[in-house]
């Protein structure tokens, strides 16, 4: 026993005389001082390594960290160590047949086994290992056999309760506006981290329209491998939709991601599932795996761990070699061969998640030596030396380091440590820099010129761009391409930096494939065909009035068209010059890489015409009635008050876009009104558009043009009207309004008072030909026109914030909260003030702006002689006095 004491005393003072160091050289690092937001750190460090521990652990100010051994690898750099491939050593202490121990929670412990002799083989390794703990939603005990960080093997006993804290539904956002697809054979498929747990819960959001089909869950690797016998059958949806669920008995020993699916049988009948589209979405439609730009109400919830009580380590594992293989291997790898006459030590790391007391015994370790088999039955505590790193000065390059820096703009304090020891701090700043998105072609022909075509995003201009081809070759330009011929085939970095008319600059690296053209030709075709199909397979989940607008906008037939007149070339095709000409064909293609929702609002929102989408004239050529010009300001203000008074509108909206070489593009856009009367009408109303680009609508709805403009009767008292369109506008601009005709308009009472109208123009007369005595004026009127046109990008430059603004107002309404009640949510959510009233006064239909002077009735007066004496009456109305006009 005091020797024992002696060995752990004298390991200790060993590992305290071989101190461990570092230093830095002379030019000890350099970094660059310019990002963008979550950039990279670009940069080098110069240094050198003495007796470093291999497992020390290099982290940035931020908590990005990485070890030092995979660091060093990752530079490909220098180094030597104190062991075989880096691993850490071990001393054994304290040999037993029955180990007996207790671990709190996540503490974890090494025991062993150990060799000293050579052998010749390993037939068979059992033990039993118990412990105390009862049951619990994480695994209460695990084990890492060689102490390599992969757990080998835990607990696997399972008890019929699921823990609700467990329930993951991937990158759904119940707040997030959702579509309802159908549900077939072929899967909706979700990526979730399933935790470690022995057994799931697996579900979705499905609702039951018609018949009975049979639904299933299923589960499959990152790989996109089905993982046999975890598949279960969902219970019946019910016809209003709510979230089901089935039970599979999976051990999951570490989380990790895996990819939850749902799919039915072909029998009769239709369900539906909830989702959206999502650029970084985790979803598809199809077998795993594929391009994930959607999400999916689909869920997994770990099941709970039943008490741990006594398990057998037998010979065989599960989905391995066996155990004396793998101690086989290990011993191999890691001292060289089998002769174990300096020792050979094999170490479990027991890892605990609970306070537990746990007895580790039977060990029966079967192996062979020259002079025949013989058996080992003694554990030991093993206490683990890292192994020593040892360098001269180098240059190890930072890029790769996965070092980033903040989100946020300004400067701040960048520093990197090595083992909580300060290599080096530096203040860099983070700002607004070109952004490189992405590059094409990526797949060249040697020996022939290529066109590279880069997509920046800056909100300044690009002046220069310079085009490292990885090769020595450099060229500078004043556009955003050029023109190239690699030479050779081979993989190629080509770095690309965008310098703008602030001198401030990026760069990004992309990898160049540079092949012959039969194979440039065969790797170019085949991601067209992956592209579109991927594409098809995402139009496919939409609604068949999306599926339409979005095969006609795209051109997808067009396209299918030509590739496979470009198939049939390339079947024939038997020289360079051919294979010139078909990939010459296919990079000419506008094949898109993938479809997403960019914009949307979250629920149906209310609609109210802008003042300046009004036309009388169109209304005139529409009903047929005239109207006194002099009177169109009246006439326009009582559209808006016949809307407030009549109609309650409501709008659903939704921007799709397509990816074309990394790059976003919208495509079109897809409006839903819902409109219904207030009052019952006896006459008819218009609902009145500009001619749209690429107007295409659900359904036929009666609709006519006149004079570029296209109008719809509505002769029901409810009705939807759905359209799509690829004109750059959305609910905030659409050129729309509704309206009856003109003799069924009621001007309000100040247009017709001829004193009060005389005075108030008079007034107005005045004060202009005051305030055009002072510069100020022109300044009021300047900033009129700002607030005008520019105030609502400069309070929101993503406009999304806008609409979910609006989104949240409209549903909080909903639930009867006050103004001030929304407004104070919105100050907590850290939403400035200005924003906040601003969105609350446009959607209350409140001027937004700043006191507007009506520009065109000082104009107006200017032009005019006469200003009528009489009262002009309708016709076929009484006048009456209307309301104060609320304005949206």
């Amino acid at each position: 026993m005091k020797q024992e004491y002696f060995k752990i005393l004298f390991v200790i003072l060993f590992i305290g005389i071989v101190s461990a160091s570092f230093e830095i050289g002379d030019l000890s690092y350099s970094i660059d001082k310019q990002y963008g937001p979550n950039e990279n750190i670009r940069g080098w460090l110069n240094i050198s390594l003495n007796n470093e521990p291999a497992n020390s652990i290099l982290k940035d100010s931020n908590n990005n960290s990485i070890n030092l051994i995979d660091f060093l690898n990752m530079n490909n750099s220098k180094y030597t160590c104190s062991t075989l491939k880096c691993v850490s050593d071990y001393s054994a202490t304290k040999e037993e047949t029955i180990k007996n121990f207790n671990l709190n929670a996540r503490e974890s412990k090494i025991i062993g086994f150990k060799f000293n002799e050579e052998i010749t083989d390993i037939t068979s390794v059992e033990f039993k290992i118990e412990s105390d703990v009862a049951t619990s939603c994480y695994n209460q005990l695990t084990i890492d056999l060689f102490n390599n960080g992969v757990i080998d093997i835990g607990n696997n006993k399972i008890i019929n309760s699921s823990c609700s804290f467990l329930k993951n539904d991937g990158c759904f956002d119940e707040n997030t506006n959702t579509e309802e697809y159908t549900l077939g054979t072929t899967p909706y498929c979700q990526k979730i981290e399933l935790s470690e747990s022995p057994g799931f819960r697996l579900g979705a959001w499905v609702k039951k329209i018609s018949g009975d089909k049979e639904i299933t869950m299923s589960l499959y690797d990152s790989f996109g491998n089905e993982i046999q016998d975890a598949n279960c059958k969902l219970e019946d949806a019910s016809t209003v939709g709510g979230e089901i669920f089935c039970d599979i008995n999976y051990l999951v020993t570490e989380s990790k991601d895996y990819y939850v699916c749902i799919n039915s049988n072909e029998m009769e009948g239709e369900y539906k599932i909830k989702g959206y589209f999502n650029q970084e979405g985790c979803g598809f439609y199809g077998y795993p795996t594929k391009s994930e730009t959607a999400a999916y109400n689909i869920f997994a919830e770990g099941k709970m761990f039943d008490s741990f009580g006594t398990l057998n380590i037998s010979n065989s594992l599960q989905n391995a070699d066996s155990l004396g293989e793998l101690v086989k291997d290990y011993i191999i790898e890691r001292y060289g061969s089998l002769d174990c006459s300096n020792e050979c030590i094999i170490p479990i790391k027991i890892i605990s998640e609970e306070n537990q007391t746990i007895t580790m015994n039977n060990l029966k370790v079967d192996h062979i030596k020259s002079s025949g088999q013989v058996t080992e039955n003694k554990f030991y505590d093993l206490i683990e030396i890292p192994a020593k790193v040892n360098s001269g000065f180098q240059k190890l390059s930072l890029n790769n380091g996965n070092f980033s820096v903040l989100s946020e703009f300004g400067n701040y304090t960048f520093s990197l440590s090595l083992n909580d020891i300060k290599i080096f701090s530096e203040e860099v700043i983070i700002e607004k820099i070109p952004e490189i998105i992405s590059i094409t072609p990526q797949i060249v022909m040697a020996a022939y010129p290529a066109e590279f075509n880069v997509v920046i995003t800056s909100d300044a201009d690009i002046i220069n761009y310079e085009w490292d081809f990885g090769n020595g070759d450099l060229i500078k330009t004043d556009v955003n391409k050029v023109s190239y011929t690699y030479k050779s085939t081979g993989k190629f970095d080509l770095k690309i930096t965008a310098i703008d008319s602030n001198n401030k600059s990026s760069y990004k690296i992309f990898n160049i494939d540079v092949e012959t053209p039969i194979d440039a030709v065969n790797m170019t075709l085949k991601s067209s065909l992956e592209n579109i199909n991927n594409v098809k397979s995402q139009i496919n989940t939409l609604p068949v009035f999306y599926q339409d607008s979005l095969n006609m906008v795209l051109g997808i037939d067009n396209l299918e068209t030509k590739i496979e007149g470009i198939q049939k070339k390339y079947s024939i095709a038997s020289s360079d010059e051919d294979y010139i000409n078909i990939l010459i064909d296919l990079l000419d293609l506008f094949v898109p890489e993938s479809i997403i929702t960019t914009k949307t609002t979250t629920d149906l929102i209310s609609f109210y015409p802008d003042k300046d989408n009004l036309n009388l004239d169109v209304l005139k050529a529409i009903s047929g009635d005239n109207y006194d010009t002099s009177k169109k300001e009246g006439y326009l203000d009582a559209i808006l008050s016949w809307n407030q008074e009549n109609m309650d509108t409501k709008i659903n909206f939704k921007e799709i876009s397509a990816k074309y070489g990394g790059k976003i593009n919208p495509v079109l856009n897809i409006f839903e009104l819902e409109i219904n009367e207030k009052n019952e009408l006896n006459y008819d109303s218009y609902i009145i558009f500009n001619e749209l680009e690429n107007l295409n609508f659900k359904e036929n709805y009666g609709d006519k043009k006149e004079s570029g403009y296209i109008y719809i009767n509505l002769k029901e008292p409810k009705k939807t009207i759905v359209f799509s369109t690829t004109e750059d506008i959305d609910f905030t601009n659409l050129p729309l309004f509704i309206s009856p005709g003109i003799n069924r308009l009621v001007l309000s009472e100040e247009d017709f008072s001829e004193e009060e109208g005389k005075k108030s123009k008079w007034i107005i007369f005045i004060l202009v030909i005051f305030l055009l005595i002072f510069i100020g004026f022109v300044g009021y009127i300047i900033m009129q026109e700002w607030y005008k046109r520019k105030y609502e990008n400069y309070l929101f430059k993503n406009r999304n914030n806008l609409y979910n603004l609006i989104s949240y107002i409209e549903n909080s309404k909903k639930k009867g909260m006050k103004d001030g009640e929304i407004t104070s949510k919105l100050k907590k959510s850290r939403w400035k003030s200005e924003q906040i009233s601003y969105v609350m006064r446009k959607y209350s239909g409140k001027r937004t702006g700043i006191f507007e002077i009506p520009i065109d009735k000082i104009l107006t007066i200017f032009k005019k002689k006469n200003i009528l004496k009489k009262q002009v009456q309708n016709k076929n109305l009484p006048i009456k006095k209307v309301n104060k006009i609320r304005r949206f």
